[in-house]
């Protein structure tokens, strides 16, 4: 399972960082300079400038990366192939399997996997609209 988790942080790793750059590249030099005016410390800076400014892009990564574990499936079948014991095979995995059979089915049912691709799918869209509310709360606080 770790190899899953870990060759999944690193294909995202570089999107993710480019992502955290743009936004901190357009927080803009007037509020670091009018709270170092004010006299605040970096800390507080940090904290209180540059968090609530870049929050927005983190929610989305947050959102992105949610949305990709649900559906995630093609890493499972390359390096692992559910083993052992079906202990790393997911719901994308799965998907996969009735879609394409000899990954982990014998035949193709695609009838069952087009069934199976609607559940996920709502459940996908049930989970990114329960954090969308979620973030817009987040984002009032800030």
């Amino acid at each position: 399972m770790w190899v899953l988790v870990i060759s999944s942080i690193w294909n995202t790793f570089g999107t993710n960082i480019l992502y955290f750059l743009g936004a901190l590249q357009n927080v803009p030099e007037d509020c670091y300079e009018a709270a170092k005016i004010d006299g605040a410390g970096k800390f507080t800076t940090f904290f209180k400038i540059t968090i609530p400014l870049i929050a927005p892009v983190a929610q989305t990564i947050l959102l992105l990366s949610i949305n990709g574990t649900l559906q995630t499936g093609e890493y499972v079948i390359l390096l692992t192939n559910g083993a052992p014991g079906g202990a790393t095979y997911t719901a994308g995995a799965y998907l996969i399997g009735k879609f394409a059979p000899g990954f982990a089915e014998t035949t193709a049912n695609i009838g069952y996997g087009c069934a199976l691709s609607l559940v996920n799918t709502a459940i996908t869209a049930s989970v990114a609209a329960f954090y969308l509310k979620a973030s817009k709360k987040m984002t009032n606080i800030y």
